[in-house]
């Protein structure tokens, strides 16, 4: 039987309408299919899955089919794994797809580095959701290497689109009796061997977020193992074999739980458990958070100051005395102080002009400062006015018992438009940042504004500013100097300013 230098094993369940899109992905490669081992294992389909992967294999020699009756995706994955025979090894989902020179990077990273037991691609979600995944942020450095005891929010919890030593991994399966948390538990088995592990940016896996939301992972919410069986034993199970190697539980693998528990404060909770369920569920999520520390959940990047603020106070009680200020943009816990995000407090929803009477909506979530932001209209303290607005959903931050402890305000804030110079947010003497909502179609720009009775209202940081009387467009340019965006009766329009020369005129975009 010839031997390959790289297996790639796809389980397949009911993936017809994806799976020749992954499986070209992998015969594409230009690392050389030849020398790929592509490991199909069909879980018991009931469309024509397997019929599509033996039509792959009946083209090419190094395709390897296998049946079997459905028995879910650890099973699947540890029989594909023991019939392959690469000394690197990568598992990939039916749905999912790998960049073109993803295996050449990936096999020329263990090839060089003999110190790593894997190496990771980066992830871009794409088909509902079109984004880069938000742990991104771990290829933004040009460090080849992840340490867990170094890097502590760079987790690696999946194991699909990596490429693994198998040798590292003989010892290692699925946990083929959880449906949630599996990759979690194999993934920490891989960690807790070595504890340092390499990333190839040039290597892209494309993980699909079905428009069907048909995926495991998008139906989990509604499943009661979710909640009590993948806590019980995935999470758990963490802990102690952390605990066993090093007699605590590491940073890392706080953050590793931590983050995973955070997701749980975004659910829409419809009644899954029974009271009984979700005081064992409560009790487990008091477990953990009596092993995270404080420092890591203020490291946390997934939730904002007012759950790290509740979530501080939920671990050491409501009568636990916490310092907190704001001072220089930054929010300050017993004297750390942590950078301040333009969303926390303030978000901006809709500009209304009656007359020269504007009226701007906005969202204020004051849970960590409650009554301590004011608004200031050209340097003029001005009264806050809630109001009741069915066009607008506030954001609810949710407890473990699915409670909303807090929901946000609708405000609004009436001014004289003509005369209007400047509004600020504050706390103390501080301008606090904002956020534009999604409605403002510009908001991704550093230059963000709207062009109202020819006036231009410029979105800054810390300030709103009132520009007088743009009629021209090369007036613009004594206040930006790149590619600006604007809107005029509905259009949206582009205009290239260099130097205070307008270089490119104006076109819909």
């Amino acid at each position: 039987m010839k031997k390959y230098k790289v297996s790639i094993i796809v389980p397949v369940y009911n993936a017809s309408d994806y799976l020749d899109d992954c499986i070209l992905s992998v015969i594409n490669q230009s690392y050389g299919f030849k020398n790929i081992e592509l490991v199909l294992v069909n879980d018991g389909s009931k469309d024509n899955s397997l019929e599509i992967c033996r039509n792959y294999a009946s083209k090419y020699e190094n395709i390897k089919v296998i049946d079997k009756v459905n028995s879910g995706v650890s099973e699947t994955r540890n029989l594909g794994f023991k019939e392959s025979t690469g000394n690197y090894i990568m598992f990939l989902d039916s749905d999912d797809l790998i960049s073109k020179d993803s295996i050449k990077y990936l096999s020329r990273f263990l090839d060089s580095n003999g110190n790593v037991d894997f190496v990771i691609s980066r992830v871009r979600m794409f088909e509902k959701i079109n984004k880069w995944h938000y742990m991104d942020y771990r290829f933004k450095d040009d460090n080849k290497f992840i340490d867990i005891n170094r890097d502590i929010t760079y987790c690696q919890y999946h194991s699909t689109g990596i490429l693994l030593r198998r040798s590292i991994i003989n010892d290692i399966s699925f946990d083929k009796n959880i449906k949630y948390g599996e990759d979690m538990k194999y993934m920490t088995q891989v960690l807790l061997k070595n504890g340092v592990f390499g990333k190839e940016k040039r290597s892209i896996l494309y993980y699909r977020k079905r428009n069907a939301e048909t995926s495991a992972v998008q139906r989990q919410f509604n499943d009661k193992d979710y909640y009590l069986k993948t806590l019980n034993e995935s999470f758990k199970f963490i802990f102690e074999e952390v605990y066993k190697k090093y007699g605590c539980i590491t940073k890392y693998f706080q953050y590793y739980i931590f983050n995973s528990l955070v997701e749980r404060f975004e659910i829409d909770y419809n009644n899954i458990l029974t009271k009984e369920e979700l005081k064992k569920y409560l009790k487990l999520i008091d477990y953990f958070m009596d092993k995270i520390d404080e420092d890591v959940i203020m490291l946390q990047r997934r939730i904002g100051f007012n759950i790290k603020y509740y979530l501080i106070k939920y671990k050491n009680g409501d009568n636990y005395n916490l310092n907190v200020e704001y001072k220089n943009k930054k929010i300050f816990f017993n004297d750390k102080g942590y950078d301040f995000k333009a969303n926390e407090f303030i978000k901006i929803l809709k500009l209304d002009l009656d007359g020269n009477k504007l009226k701007i909506f906005f969202e204020e979530n004051d849970y960590l400062f409650k009554n301590k932001i004011k608004i200031y209209v050209d340097g003029k303290e001005t009264k806050i006015k809630n109001v009741k607005n069915t066009d607008f959903v506030c954001f609810k931050y949710r407890d473990f018992s699915f409670n909303p402890f807090y929901e946000g305000k609708i405000c609004l804030l009436e001014i004289d438009f003509d005369k209007t110079k400047k509004i600020e947010f504050k706390i103390g003497k501080d301008s606090i940042p904002y956020a534009l909502s999604k409605d403002f179609k510009n908001h991704n720009y550093k230059v963000r504004f709207v062009m109202l009775n020819k006036r231009m209202i410029s979105f800054t940081k810390y300030k709103i500013l009132f520009i007088d009387k743009c009629i021209k467009l090369r007036k613009i340019y004594y206040y930006f100097k790149n590619i600006i965006r604007m809107y005029r009766n509905q259009d949206r329009c582009e205009v290239n300013v260099n130097n205070g020369k307008i270089t490119k005129k104006v076109r819909k975009v």
